[in-house]
């Protein structure tokens, strides 16, 4: 079980196992060429993380709660600092690595659905949720511009 643990926090930091070579475009091998992960999408989703852990210990533990109570915001901060990597650096395209950044700045919710879903903190879980799909319709559309732009360009 806590091997499991820890691969599971592991992967949610940004490491992957190796595992073996395959032919068929699945296993390690990716169909298409991924980029490495920025710093700043590592420092969200290590904060993600940091606060997926603080709901779960505020349900162990009272001192703990002040921090996720439902009328504090601080489970949006990686939402906001996703939001504000995406419209600020344009050069960031909205691939894989950008879109799964984004949706695990959700994690911090996820406890309070698994321990007593009556305390979620609906209103700033609805607003980050459809922030993002806001902010995703835009990255799209923004890499669709560029790369129609330099397809016209390159004829």
């Amino acid at each position: 079980m806590t091997k499991l643990i820890l691969h599971w926090l592991g992967w949610s930091l940004g490491w992957n196992d190796s595992s073996p070579a395959t032919s068929s475009g699945f296993g390690s091998e990716q169909l298409v060429p991924s980029r490495e992960r920025t710093s700043g999408e590592a420092l969200i989703r290590i904060l993600s993380t940091v606060l997926f852990l603080a709901v779960i210990g505020s349900s162990i533990t009272d001192w703990l709660n002040p921090l996720v109570a439902p009328d504090h915001y601080w489970l949006a901060i990686p939402a906001a600092l996703w939001a504000l990597q995406t419209f600020f650096r344009p050069s960031l395209p909205m691939d894989g690595n950008a879109i799964s950044t984004g949706l695990w700045c959700f994690a911090p919710y996820l406890p309070f659905f698994f321990i007593d879903p009556t305390t979620t903190p609906l209103f700033s879980l609805l607003w980050q949720m459809g922030g993002f799909a806001c902010l995703l319709a835009f990255g799209l559309i923004r890499d669709l511009r560029r790369e129609i732009g330099t397809d016209l360009a390159g004829k």
